[in-house]
């Protein structure tokens, strides 16, 4: 069963699905919901969509919030905000704007600008921090980290606190 609502939405190979609002589109689509304008869905299974112009691709168990969002092979993980990226991405959480997350698993991203590539269990808040590395924590403005199981923070008032790297 499905419900749409709304003006010029379109569904094909749409089952069990929620869809309200303006030109949203799913496509081989299971158990989802969309609602607003111009969210698409495409390949996906219980996959939320909310707001203006977010995509998933290939996404299970995964909420999208707020406008511009995309994934691609998500899965269990929310990404909110604006114009966040997820891609091979399980069990994380992205939010704030302008964040990209690629290959990683059981991360957090937030804040604005920030990415994490293949950064499992790592944990990165603030801006403009690129984060390669497992097991870490980062926090603050500009980091780069490569270093697995690190802990990195740098506050926004100019005072530095010591880097700290753990085995």
């Amino acid at each position: 069963y499905s419900v749409v609502a709304g003006k010029s939405n379109s569904s094909v190979a749409a089952n069990n699905m929620v869809m309200m609002g303006l030109e949203n589109a799913a496509s081989s689509v299971n158990n989802s919901v969309l609602a607003g304008n111009l969210n698409t869905l495409q390949s996906c299974c219980n996959t939320l969509a909310v707001g203006k112009s977010n995509t998933a691709v290939g996404s299970n168990q995964t909420a999208l919030l707020g406008e511009l969002n995309t994934t691609g092979t998500a899965n269990y993980s929310v990404v909110g905000g604006y114009q966040n990226t997820a891609s091979s991405v399980n069990n994380t959480l992205i939010a704030g704007a302008g964040n990209t997350v690629r290959s990683s698993s059981n991360a957090v991203v937030a804040g604005k600008a920030n990415t994490a590539t293949t950064a499992n269990q790592s944990t990165v808040l603030g801006e403009l921090n690129n984060v390669t590395a497992n097991w870490s924590l980062v926090g603050g403005y500009q980091n780069s980290v490569s270093a697995n199981k690190s802990v990195v923070t740098v506050s926004y008032t100019n005072l530095t606190l010591p880097t700290i790297h753990s085995v």
